[in-house]
């Protein structure tokens, strides 16, 4: 209960309680007795059904439910808090009466009463806003500046008022102050001394914190000052606040990351939602004006029902299969001294590659977040590359692009220099939120269209570490082919590529080895060999371009540029087959 957001909740009891004792009290002139110990024992069985709530979540091992909520159902209520606030903030500034949302109660809100009592708050929050803009475009920190800004409100009005030499009376009859408890003669048989509520309403909120000195006088039964009837129509009330505060839960820790400096992206509040999540947002925070805090909630649960229904009856386990990287590689042309490196380095064995499917979404992001985490921790500080192929992912929603961000962050410290997304599509992730340009601005991340390109800049990033310069060591261009053929002919530019390939082998081997070569010119789209096929023969590219695709692999193609040798994995295993189709 300690919590700003559930202000709106204490206020909703306090209202609920004083409602019914006056009921009960057949419509009295004065806040009766049982008005402040009811509202105190409802905040109190609030907090403990609370704190109840988290310790059996804990006890059991279900903490994880508080991620159920989507983000949007989450956003909607806290806008709806802040909506409240808003309001209530207007009508304590002004001492008047509940807001009317209604054109006319609009009207004769602002056309009534002192406007500079709520023009005043808001100079306030613009000068606030002002100096915390400021003090972030400097280069020291300032964290007390809200604080400090708030603990010198109170003496810089009074230093306002003695400086405009303005007395404490005029001020407090200008609404400045809340109304004054005046000391009255005691109804019979009451204690001395008392005090009544100032003249208050006894209807007002304001009411409640104007008790007489008779409630704090213990009587023979305490529990006698109780209002049962009125307690037990706070419970609905209760319950909801315990649920918000269950749904709270996944903000704090990004509201914790902002206030200890921590680089948060706050810029998208409005982004990255679709049409329904929009829709949810609205509807939860105008149930929650108009229809109270406990409505709100009750809407907002639907809607997550509905959204956890749906995702939940379409989408698949997000992580497809995970593996090493040690037999992967990509389709650029390297140098024999590039592959030799890539080969007998153990970085690619230290390269985590994840493939995921289905759609991301709120319930199972945090799913897919611990089996990461659980494949890291296998072998602790292995794994310095990982690469996450989004190939088969038909949809991200926007609580599962952001949590995206955050096991980002939640790598960090597990040694990973280097974090490769694979979108594979080329207008980027499936989602709403511009996740691409999100995770370009994390150091150590890279996004790319399709595996091959993700793979080739790891070749790059390991070979650049090994020698700068031997990642784009290149021997011979496809230009360089042509000219060469034209130039020298087949049979000359045949033995330059395989000596190439066959850096130690003699020249009478080149020789024997040319010999078994044969030229074939091949039309467009003529399919060399089917997958699963066996194998005859091996090529080397001189001229044209090939697509190797792996059917069973979501389709991932890669390009076979000339100067390149194809098909010698399977021809040289025995009992091997084909492992793509070429053509």
């Amino acid at each position: 209960m300690m919590m700003v957001e559930n202000t709106s909740f204490q206020h909703a009891l306090a209202q609920s309680v004083a409602t019914t004792a006056f009921i009960t009290e057949g419509g009295s002139e004065t806040c009766p007795d049982t008005v402040l110990p009811t509202v105190l024992l409802s905040f109190t069985l609030t907090t403990l059904l609370t704190s109840l709530a988290f310790f059996l979540l804990g006890y059991f091992n279900l903490g994880k439910i508080v991620y159920f909520f989507p983000k949007h159902v989450i956003l909607g209520c806290i806008s709806g808090i802040g909506v409240f606030v808003v309001q209530t903030g207007l009508e304590v500034s002004k001492g008047t009466d509940k807001i009317e949302w209604t054109l006319a109660g609009l009207e004769r809100f602002f056309a009534t009463g002192n406007q500079f009592l709520f023009v005043l708050p808001v100079l306030l929050v613009i000068a606030l806003r002002a100096l915390l803009r400021i003090s972030k475009k400097l280069s020291t920190p300032m964290p007390l500046l809200p604080p400090l800004f708030f603990l010198s409100v109170t003496p810089l009005f009074y230093l306002t008022l003695y400086l405009l030499s303005i007395d404490l009376s005029t001020a407090r009859a200008s609404g400045f102050f809340f109304p004054e408890t005046t000391p009255t003669s005691p109804p019979p048989g009451s204690p001395s001394p008392y005090f009544n509520d100032g003249g208050v309403p006894p209807t007002s909120f304001s009411s409640l914190f104007f008790p007489s000195y008779s409630l704090l006088q213990t009587p023979t039964n305490p529990f006698s000052l109780i209002d049962l009837n009125a307690l037990f129509r706070t419970m609905p009330t209760q319950v909801g606040c315990v649920l918000f505060s269950l749904m709270h839960v996944p903000i704090n820790i990004p509201s914790m990351s902002m206030s200890v400096g921590v680089d948060v992206d706050m810029s998208t509040e409005d982004q990255g939602f679709d049409r329904l999540e929009r829709f949810s947002i609205s509807l939860i925070v105008i149930t929650m004006t108009l229809g109270g805090m406990t409505a709100g909630l009750f809407v907002g649960m639907i809607m997550a029902s509905v959204t956890f229904v749906v995702n939940a009856g379409t989408h698949l386990h997000p992580i497809r299969g995970s593996m090493r990287a040690s037999t992967l590689r990509s389709s650029k042309w390297r140098t024999p001294r590039a592959w030799k490196t890539l080969i007998s380095s153990s970085k690619l064995r230290r390269t985590l590659c994840v493939q995921l499917q289905g759609h991301l979404y709120f319930a199972n992001i945090n799913l897919f977040a611990d089996e990461i985490k659980a494949l890291l921790l296998e072998t602790p500080n292995w794994f310095n590359y990982i690469i996450l192929d989004f190939t088969l992912v038909l949809g991200v929603d926007s609580s599962a692009a952001f949590a995206l961000i955050k096991l980002v962050d939640q790598m960090k410290p597990r040694k990973l220099r280097w974090i490769s997304f694979v979108t594979g599509k080329e207008d980027g992730f499936p989602c709403t939120v511009n996740l691409s340009e999100q995770l370009q601005r994390k150091a150590g991340v890279g996004i790319k269209q399709n595996l091959d390109q993700a793979l080739s800049e790891l070749e790059d990033l390991i070979l650049e570490e090994k020698e700068s310069g031997l990642a784009n060591e290149i021997i011979m261009t496809s230009p360089e082919i042509a000219r060469k053929l034209l130039k020298e002919g087949e049979s000359s530019t045949l033995k330059h590529i395989l000596t190439v390939h066959c850096p130690t082998a003699a020249l009478s081997t080149i020789d024997a080895l040319s010999k078994y070569f044969e030229r074939r010119d091949c039309p467009p789209h003529t399919i060399l060999w089917k997958q699963d096929s066996a194998p005859e023969f091996l090529a080397v590219i001189l001229s044209g371009s090939l697509l190797s695709t792996l059917e069973e692999e979501a389709g991932t193609k890669e390009d076979v540029a000339p100067g390149d040798i194809i098909g010698e994995f399977s021809l040289t295993l025995a009992g091997g087959e084909r492992e793509d189709v070429t053509r």
